[in-house]
């Protein structure tokens, strides 16, 4: 099977090989500035029409809560809780309110099923697929002790100025070069919708740890963005299947029903907590949004959002915080049976709870002996360390996953 998850390396390594010198480079490159300027253009000429939706967006929905008596979230609800955290994303991105949801559904998910799960100061908690960080500092003191991993150096060396995270290792978050049964808790946050073999990372995952967290995106991520979603409100099915399969192909993701993910989930795990949300109707009314801004998710494209937070910010900040919060007010009753978001908190069926198991233990990705230092004890591989990062590779990704120190922050740049 096919994994779509390798289809990130073609990002790393274009980020480590940039345009060698010459005239044709300086020409691709000069006309791709044009387009991208042009593109900007239209996006800003499109701004007056994106602060008129959401201010309509707003009246709209809070017309329909006034005539249902709805004028609040259930209390308690994952919607009621994720409005608290609206606030500390509407800067991140401006009226880009497909993300600012998103993440505060995540976050008000994590953060309420930690509590008594991970002991404070812990340094026994595994993060898959930790990205840049932004996320997972606003869930860990800087006190606990996160081993994070994740595929791309790129993203994982923007982690340098997160105090949690006390090791990194690029590894493969499919197959974690971690100890069975060697952490406390396992955390994965937007991985498994960019995984094809959804079973098989599962179990493997199961291995690790008695408890985890993670969540998962259902097939109406895809066919709620706009142009899926307004082809099938006109009639044209089989049109708007087509759109929807390709959004997924072109994001990389892999796409299931809600009941065969809790099936698959379920084959090695025990569920103890399980929330969905983000209805696709309301995901709809937020991804207009982001066509409006010319993307599909974050982040937000950095003109417009210099744009928004500078000449724009007294309209663009209330306007967001105040959208955003009609949209999970109005999520909250809906009946759930198309929601696009799905988080579960479990417990292993391989791996017994019990006391603290003190800091992660690392294995060499190949044959799973212990590590001293960056030495495999079992076969002698001897591992690199760049950037304050351990390259812990199995060997048949060892060569695929380039890095060039001098291009480390080049993914920061594209993500200002």
């Amino acid at each position: 099977m096919a994994e779509i998850n390798r289809g990130y390396l073609d990002t790393i390594r274009g980020i480590s090989t940039p345009d060698r010198p010459g005239g044709g480079a300086r020409l691709r490159r000069a006309l791709g500035r044009s387009l991208v300027a042009l593109r900007v253009a239209g996006r800003v000429a499109l701004l007056p029409v994106l602060l008129l939706y959401a201010a309509l967006l707003v009246l709209a929905l809070g017309a329909v809560a006034r005539l249902r008596g709805r004028r609040s979230a259930p209390a308690g609800s994952l919607q009621e809780r994720a409005a608290a955290h609206v606030g500390e994303f509407a800067a991140q991105y401006p009226l880009h309110l497909y993300p600012v949801l998103i993440k505060a559904l995540e976050l008000a998910f994590i953060t309420g099923n930690l509590e008594g799960r991970v002991r404070p100061g812990s340094d026994a908690v595994v993060e898959l697929a930790v990205g840049d960080g932004t996320l997972s500092a606003r869930v860990f003191p800087a006190t606990t002790g996160v081993v994070a991993l994740d595929l791309n150096p790129y993203s994982l060396v923007q982690t340098r100025s997160c105090p949690h995270i006390s090791r990194r290792v690029v590894a493969d978050c499919l197959e974690p070069p971690v100890a069975d049964g060697g952490a406390d808790f396992l955390i994965s946050n937007n991985l498994l919708h960019h995984v094809t073999d959804k079973g098989r990372t599962l179990a493997n995952w199961s291995r690790l740890a008695p408890l985890a967290l993670f969540n998962e995106n259902t097939g109406h991520w895809a066919s709620g963005w706009f142009r899926p979603y307004a082809l099938r409100a006109l009639g044209l099915s089989a049109r708007a299947a087509r759109a929807a399969r390709a959004i997924e192909e072109h994001s990389l993701q892999a796409l299931l029903p809600a009941a065969a993910l809790d099936a698959l989930v379920g084959a090695s795990y025990a569920i103890e907590e399980r929330e969905s949300a983000f209805d696709e109707r309301v995901f709809f009314l937020s991804a207009v949004c982001s066509t409006l801004l010319g993307c599909y998710g974050p982040p937000t494209p950095a003109p417009l959002k210099r744009i928004l937070n500078g000449p724009l910010r007294l309209l663009a900040a209330p306007l967001t915080r105040a959208a955003a919060r009609a949209l999970l007010r109005h999520d909250a009753w809906c009946d759930r049976t198309r929601d696009v978001l799905v988080a579960w908190v479990v417990r292993s069926r391989t791996v017994p709870g019990g006391g603290p198991r003190g800091a992660v233990r690392l294995v060499c990705p190949d044959c799973r002996g212990g590590l001293a230092g960056s030495s495999c004890t079992k076969c002698g591989r001897v591992f690199e360390e760049l950037d304050g990062m351990l390259f812990l590779l199995p060997e048949r990704l060892r060569r695929q996953v380039t890095y060039v120190p001098d291009q480390r922050d080049a993914l920061g740049r594209e993500h200002l």
